[in-house]
């Protein structure tokens, strides 16, 4: 039963996002940054951000 009340709750929370398109750069910059490192390339010599490289580097660990 708690569950079913956290995922409805995330799913109302999110309702916005399904509803309307947007593209936020930032988490487009991490995914980049992500998927580059992910592949195997290195930080900083084939992908740059202006962020902390933490975000990123989880990225490419979460969709390895």
């Amino acid at each position: 039963m708690g569950y079913g009340i956290v995922v409805l709750a995330a799913l109302v929370a999110h309702a916005p996002g399904y509803a309307i398109s947007f593209f936020d750069s930032d988490e487009g910059a991490i995914a980049t940054v992500g998927m580059v490192v992910g592949r195997g390339g290195v930080l900083y010599r084939d992908v740059i951000d202006r962020k902390p490289p933490i975000p990123g580097l989880v990225y490419a660990v979460r969709s390895s």
